[in-house]
């Protein structure tokens, strides 16, 4: 099927009622919903006001922004409110004026333990592919482009990576973008291609990596490597897990605190690892990572969105919006162990804000596709705008339509989560089909998942020397699907439309914005009369500008200078 048609087609698919077991919440399946531009009101985004349309001068708003045709419609937002929304400028460059920064992508990853490493695959390949087009179209050496990158300071890679020839192979049985070793798409980073990047168990990990630490994909590979063999490589020498016997928890869930700290520490300038999850620039990309939340008062556990921004309470309330709100006072290194406390296999996590401690479990036992909650999340921001999301890109840890509630578990937790598992065994893929029934008339949704040969496999998979076997194994599998039609064409076509929004946000017209997003830049008035100090913020180029020439107008000759003095980073290093 092809990538318009998945986008648009109806899915036959598996559409039915959220059922609820004893101890977990069900979280509602999206209901599509359907505004035509050729007539009616638009719904506004949260905290804008009208503003008029550009095209040709012809129309303009009075009380909801009023669309001019059927093809565009124009919702924008007044400086200085809602982050979210200031991004979108208000001269036209496109079809109806919409500026490039108004509707969102959105990149989910699936929940799987080890399988994960298919998930970077795949996103590695696609990065490939748009370093390829970049540099062929644009002659873009890096995402930031035109920019000049900043100084990162990388993860240190590994020495001994398994992806190395065998004694018994030759180069040319070694071929395709999951085989290779670091190349120019390190220079492409999904950050800077995706408005919000979400994940769930170790998919909860790799957004953190992506999405908050602006790592690369090799970056994240290597670390994932080393998270799987520090953890899974080292199960606790005399763990019982057969019933009637009390279990203890497989793995010690210290060694997976202190890996987690230490991709951390790597990625802080300041060599901490207790860096805050909250991001210090809200106009970068955004995290959000789920994780399910026992409630003390009733033991029900319902997802809990860890978010790296703010996201206000809808007006009205909405019955499905999870936690709104500033963003929880957590270090990443905690949110990362609450996404991936997966019962049986490490300890629980308790964290504790403003004197209320909350229990936290992997975030893929309950919903191991996070598509679902974070579209809506995105959506809940502009009042649930069903065109605020253009672009989706959700990667997977395989398929598998068979449950598999690990029978082997004591008995009593076993009893507890069974049931919960084999209910959501199938939610992967049919969390797709809603997306795709949901999206289908206003935007563009990819799914890309390995289809045969991983879905089955243990979440602790480890095999052979640093997990070589199931490593070669995970790269095979990905690797064939990938030279598929279909993994071909969906590479193809969402790397593509990846593409021509970075060309969009970073046209002249929007440079200042781009380089917010890139690389956090606010600015200061460093004149020394200037009334307001260098504690006020300017949130680009143009706001300084004015400021000085309103304020300082004796200093308007040295302009380019207080400009260039006034740029200010965030404290921690993005790329």
């Amino acid at each position: 099927m092809s990538s318009s048609q998945r986008s648009r087609s109806a899915p036959s698919g598996d559409r039915r009622p959220a059922s609820e077991s004893d101890n977990v919440q069900s979280p509602g399946l999206l209901t599509p919903t359907r505004w035509h531009t050729s007539r009616g009101r638009q719904p506004q985004h949260r905290n804008e006001s009208p503003r008029p349309s550009r095209e040709a001068g012809k129309a303009t708003t009075q009380g909801p922004a009023s669309v001019t045709n059927s093809n565009s419609s124009v919702v924008t937002s007044e400086a200085g409110q809602d982050s979210e929304h200031t991004a979108a400028t208000h001269s036209s460059s496109g079809s109806g004026g919409e500026s490039p920064w108004l509707r969102k992508t959105l990149l989910t990853l699936d929940g799987g333990g080890v399988r994960g490493f298919s998930s970077l695959l795949i996103l590695r390949a696609l990065m490939m592919e748009i370093a390829t087009l970049e540099q062929a179209e644009s002659q873009a050496h890096n995402s930031v482009h035109p920019l000049q990158p900043r100084l990162r300071r990388p993860v240190r890679m590994q020495q001994n990576r398994t992806d190395t020839l065998r004694k018994d192979e030759s180069p040319e049985q070694k071929q395709g973008p999951v085989f290779g070793p670091a190349n120019t798409s390190s220079l492409f980073l999904p950050a800077h291609y995706f408005d919000y990047i979400a994940g769930t168990s170790t998919g909860g990990l790799i957004a953190i990596m992506l999405g908050r630490l602006h790592m690369t994909v090799d970056e994240c590979l290597d670390a994932y490597e080393n998270l799987a063999d520090h953890v899974f490589g080292h199960p606790r020498q005399f763990h019982i897990r057969k019933p009637p016997w009390i279990p203890q928890d497989k793995y010690d869930h210290l060694r997976l605190e202190k890996v987690i700290k230490d991709i951390v520490k790597q990625r802080s300038p300041k060599g901490h690892n207790s860096t805050e999850f909250r991001q210090p620039n809200e106009d970068m990309c955004r995290t959000i990572v789920i994780a399910w939340q026992k409630l003390n008062v009733t033991g029900t556990r319902i997802p809990h969105l860890f978010r790296s921004y703010h996201h206000p309470k809808s007006t009205p309330d909405d019955i499905l919006e999870r936690n709104p709100g500033r963003p929880d006072n957590y270090q990443i290194w905690q949110v990362g162990r609450a996404t991936s406390a997966a019962p049986f296999y490490f300890k629980t996590v308790r964290l504790e804000e403003e004197d209320e401690k909350s229990e936290y479990v992997d975030g893929g036992f309950g919903a191991n596709n996070p598509t679902e909650e974070a579209y809506r999340s995105v959506k809940q921001l502009s009042n649930n705008n069903p065109r605020t999301v253009q672009i989706l890109v959700s990667i997977g840890t395989g398929k598998n339509l068979e449950a598999d509630p690990n029978p082997s578990a004591g008995y009593r937790l076993y009893m507890a989560y069974a049931n919960t598992a084999a209910k959501w065994a199938t939610q992967s893929e049919a969390t797709h089909h809603t997306i795709l029934d949901a999206t289908r008339t206003f935007a563009e949704y990819f799914r890309l998942n390995v289809e045969h040969g991983i879905g089955k496999m243990k979440l602790d998979a480890w095999k052979g020397k640093k997990g070589c076997e199931t490593l070669e194994l995970i790269r095979t599998k990905t690797q064939e699907y990938l030279d598929s039609p279909d993994g071909q064409q969906q590479i193809s076509h969402s790397a593509r439309q990846l593409v021509n929004v970075r060309k969009a946000r970073s046209s002249p017209e929007y440079i200042d914005r781009w380089e917010r997003f890139c690389h956090g830049v606010e600015y200061a008035c460093c004149v020394p009369t200037c009334l307001d100090g260098r504690d006020k913020r300017y949130e680009d180029r143009q706001a300084l500008r004015r400021h000085v020439q309103e304020s300082h107008a004796s200093e308007c000759n040295r302009l380019e200078f207080w400009l260039n003095d006034g740029k200010r980073f965030p404290e921690e290093t993005t790329s």
